[in-house]
């Protein structure tokens, strides 16, 4: 029969669709074959997008992201040049290194006549690191996670060094030497985190904490002059250290560095998460697939954005807080370091100083005027050009009180409130080295001579 016969009468126009179900030919009208034809076209189209937006999502994946990060000009000659070199210069170094409670004097640790060999045998070391006291600081920019901090290690060595020479100076009597050696140490403390990152910060923090020691030790035994000398260089060591904003700035910048160069390696999500996610276990499988499914502008832009926001905050004195839980970039969560309690160290690091600095014009008004005076207004500006703040309440000072025959010197603390003198002591810490730690968190006043 053809495709144009009359059937029972009424004429009937078929076309027969080659769409085969269970081998038997479906004869579709011309209105449903134009209609199969439309639903074709349509899932061809669906298809076609979905295969483009896909290839689209794919390179956009790997599309480098654009930024701007700054090289510095390094100054010539470079104290971390010095610093450097008096490292490599570096004798005895357990007998130097040797571990010793807080607050125990360098010699000691060691028997007089090793201190004093110690000291001989580094001449070369401590002749190389006091060229470096006299020179302009600025490490080397950090661009790459490859870059080696490998100066840092021996960089505490050489304060601990110089704190050995201070106690042996103090134990012949030398208290001008000992107060002059011991700020050479805070002047490498100021040094270190310049143009660095935060891993300078907390070297920089440390040979600081090391290098007050012996110079308290000497605070009650210096003249007059020697006093106003210490004073005076001590105000040039922290006429202008680097900021804690400016800390983060700089790790943002070697990071993003870092990313860009790492960025342009085959398979880097792949190396990047074996290297830094999982510990021991590996990245979990979501970890992975979000990993793989972020692209590069949005893993530079979440960091940035991150960084940026930490680097405000400190620099208004606002509390810094982790990612929030909703935060699902992983980049960021890997990269963004959470040093919540980096600003407390630094605020204390920054107090401890203006202590020293306290301490040194209350012991010159003390042998002026045997006595103390009433308030700290006393000092400023015959002996300090102005009363320091307490860096823990901005705008606000340091808190004294005239005790007899002595003081009380304190800040604030990280929680803000002014205890009357009451030093942070947590017994519920981990060691008796660390419940009377200045922390993020910590309750109580930061007291003189009590916290550190």
């Amino acid at each position: 029969m053809g495709v144009n016969e009359e059937r029972g009468g009424e004429p009937k126009s078929v076309v027969f669709s080659l769409i085969l179900f269970m081998d038997t030919p479906i004869i579709l009208t011309p209105q449903q074959a134009a209609k199969h034809r439309n639903i074709r076209i349509w899932i061809a189209a669906v298809v076609g997008v979905a295969a483009l937006a896909g290839a689209v999502f794919v390179h956009e994946l790997d599309v480098n992201p654009s930024v701007s990060v700054p090289m510095p000009t390094l100054p010539s000659p470079n104290a971390y040049d010095d610093y450097v070199r008096a490292a490599a210069l570096l004798k005895d170094k357990k007998e130097v290194d040797a571990p010793g409670n807080r607050g125990t004097p360098r010699t000691a640790l060691l028997p007089p006549e090793v201190s004093e060999r110690v000291l001989r045998d580094n001449t070369p070391a401590l002749a190389a690191l006091r060229q470096g006291v006299k020179h302009a600081y600025l490490n080397p920019p950090a661009r790459s996670f490859n870059t080696a901090n490998t100066s840092l290690g021996p960089d505490r060595v050489l304060a601990r060094l110089l704190a050995l020479q201070a106690d042996v100076q103090a134990s012949h009597g030398e208290w001008g030497a000992s107060a002059q050696t011991s700020l050479d140490g805070l002047k490498m403390g100021s040094d270190i985190p310049r143009g660095g990152g935060v891993i300078h910060r907390l070297v920089g923090v440390a040979i600081d904490a090391i290098s007050r020691e012996a110079l308290g030790r000497a605070v009650d035994h210096l003249s007059l002059a020697e006093t106003t000398a210490v004073l005076e260089r001590l105000r040039a060591i922290d006429a202008d250290p680097q900021t804690t904003a400016q800390t983060f700035r700089e790790e943002k910048w070697s990071t993003q560095a870092s990313l860009m160069e790492l960025f342009g390696r085959p398979s880097w999500r792949t190396t990047f998460l074996g290297e830094n996610a999982g510990g021991d276990a590996g990245p979990s499988l979501s970890m992975r697939m979000s990993f793989l499914l972020t692209s590069k502008r949005r893993m530079m832009a979440d960091y940035t954005d991150d960084m940026d926001t930490t680097i405000s905050d400190m620099e208004a004195h606002r509390p810094t807080s982790p990612l929030p839980p909703a935060h699902s970039d992983p980049m960021a969560d890997i990269l963004t370091p959470v040093f919540i309690g980096l600003p407390a160290m630094c605020d204390n690091d920054r107090t401890q100083n203006a202590f020293l600095g306290i301490a040194l014009a209350l012991h010159a008004y003390q042998l002026q005027h045997h006595a103390y005076p009433e308030t700290l207004s006393a000092l400023a500006p015959d002996l300090l050009p102005r009363l320091p703040d307490d860096p823990f309440a901005p705008g606000s000072p340091l808190r004294y009180q005239k005790n007899a025959g002595t003081y009380t010197l304190y800040s604030v603390g990280p929680d803000g409130v002014d205890d009357g003198g009451k030093a942070i002591d947590d017994p519920t810490a981990p060691s008796a080295k660390t419940r009377r730690s200045v922390m993020q968190g910590a309750k109580g006043d930061v007291v003189m001579g009590v916290n550190f």
